[in-house]
């Protein structure tokens, strides 16, 4: 689900060409496609993907007797680097694998020293190259098409208009720190902390043509919102501001199952029809 970290079950073998396309994964918004955009919520996402994973593990046989592969971002620096040691004890990694990247080994391998975790160097296979940038935002549009379309333009997506005063438009932003003198002496403020606003129907003009995130959340109070993973993506197409509605592109004809909507940063600038 672009936009979005999420974890799938898988019982056989992945297609290769369908990949995860008929998957229900279990999702949480970030709302950008790169992790340096949002850092603060791509770690909160962690976090709660892994309480809900750890729940599902609890109750469920199957889990417990089986493993959890984690496919992270290549951004290991800075707060790119924080993030993936985050990840590696949020999801209860016992072996990491680092592909030619040596001063990550490195680093890893120290940092995880006293810690029961396994770091493994293996080689680049040889053919393999670093993808571009182009062809990575080509990528992540052809994922936008195929979730609306399908792999083959086998599925008919459904435009609905909603009011305006019928959802909650939220933003999930990181919250400004407080005033130094507030704080105790030789105390640094917290990073990563979130906080929730409702946007006003004037934000909706900056929308056109912007995905966004439907919440299983009932509520646009910010514990239930930070909470709950996402349902889906709906896709803008039409905004009328003075009347007070917008035309939302969805993958099914069905009524949305939240009001809850979130905002992020993801243009898809396609045509409708996704060819």
């Amino acid at each position: 689900l672009t936009g979005a970290i999420s974890a799938v079950a898988w019982h056989s073998p992945l297609d290769l060409e369908l990949g995860a396309e008929y998957a229900a994964p279990l999702a949480f918004w970030v709302g950008h496609t790169r992790v340096a955009e949002h850092v603060s919520l791509f770690r909160h996402s962690v976090s709660r993907l892994a309480a809900e994973l750890d729940t599902l593990e609890a109750e469920h046989i199957g889990m417990r007797t089986s493993g959890v592969i984690v496919n992270t971002c290549g951004w290991v620096d800075g707060d790119g680097y924080e993030a993936l040691i985050h990840a590696a004890e949020a999801l209860h990694v016992d072996t990491i694998v680092v592909i030619a990247d040596d001063r990550l080994y490195s680093r890893l391998t120290s940092h995880f020293a006293h810690k029961i975790m396994t770091v493994m160097r293996v080689a680049k296979s040889g053919g393999v190259v670093v993808r571009e940038k182009a062809f990575k935002h080509e990528r992540r549009m052809e994922q936008m098409r195929n979730y609306f379309y399908g792999h083959n333009g086998q599925l008919c997506p459904h435009s609905m208009v909603v009011q305006l005063s019928a959802v909650s438009l939220v933003v999930v932003e990181e919250a400004p720190p407080p005033p130094a003198d507030t704080l105790p002496i030789g105390t640094k403020a917290p990073r990563h902390v979130l906080r929730v606003v409702k946007a006003p129907a004037s934000h909706w003009t900056s929308l056109l043509k912007s995905v966004l995130a439907v919440s299983f959340s009932q509520s646009p109070e910010q514990e239930e919102v930070l909470a709950a993973p996402v349902a889906g993506i709906v896709y803008v197409t039409h905004v009328d501001v003075d009347g007070g509605r917008a035309t939302l592109l969805a993958p099914s004809p069905a009524a949305i199952p939240s009001t809850v909507l979130l905002c992020g940063g993801i243009k898809w600038l396609e045509t409708v029809s996704g060819r």
